[in-house]
């Protein structure tokens, strides 16, 4: 009884959160590309120019032939450092320029990006809703919630949906990966739930 109880989250919608991603991968490319496109042959070395379009390039071409390599999170969050220095490259390169609108630009689509990074790193990793005896672990796309016990109602396991039950007809519910589990599991999670409910 003292072992947390964990339920891994099942998300449907994992396809259409990578094609957004992908997208957004040839977005901040896009920018790098221009960044990289300041500099002339003759007016800066060939391997500082050779430094700055292989890796736009390298991005874009895993969106187009390799995109499943971007589903890994390390892989994502390679990509997405990179981009995320090169674009602030690009602000500062603009800002010595004094085109201020474009450094400012840049450095928004920088932290966009950034942003975007911190999301994904929770989105494409397992999320799991853990129900301790003192509190539920529930997690957001900004950060792992903590529900007290007795904030909740009840809580309602009906494969393959776990709904957490709250006042005022308020609910969350999840799809839930099936797990092979023993015959009285369930109802030995239930019980918990009532027993730390009632605490």
């Amino acid at each position: 009884m003292g072992n947390p109880y964990w339920f891994r989250i099942e998300r449907n919608d994992l396809r259409l959160r990578y094609m957004q991603s992908r997208a957004l991968h040839v977005m901040a490319a896009l920018f790098m590309l221009l960044y990289a496109l300041q500099y002339q042959p003759s007016q800066a070395p060939w391997l500082y120019l050779f430094m700055l379009f292989p890796p736009p390039i390298t991005i874009i071409a895993f969106v187009i032939f390799k995109p499943r390599l971007l589903e890994e999170i390390t892989n994502l969050s390679t990509f997405r450092i990179i981009e995320v220095a090169f674009l602030m490259m690009g602000s500062m390169h603009f800002l010595q320029k004094n085109y201020n609108t474009m450094a400012f630009l840049f450095l928004l689509v920088a932290l966009f990006i950034g942003i975007i990074f911190y999301m994904e790193t929770r989105l494409f990793s397992p999320q799991f809703v853990v129900f301790h005896k003192s509190h539920i672990d529930v997690p957001t796309i900004w950060r792992t919630k903590h529900i007290q016990w007795q904030d909740v109602n009840k809580v309602v396991l009906r494969r393959p949906y776990l709904t957490i039950l709250f006042p005022n007809n308020r609910y969350m519910q999840w799809p839930i990966a099936l797990q092979e589990t023993d015959a009285h599991f369930d109802s030995q999670f239930i019980a918990f739930c009532n027993e730390c409910r009632l605490a």
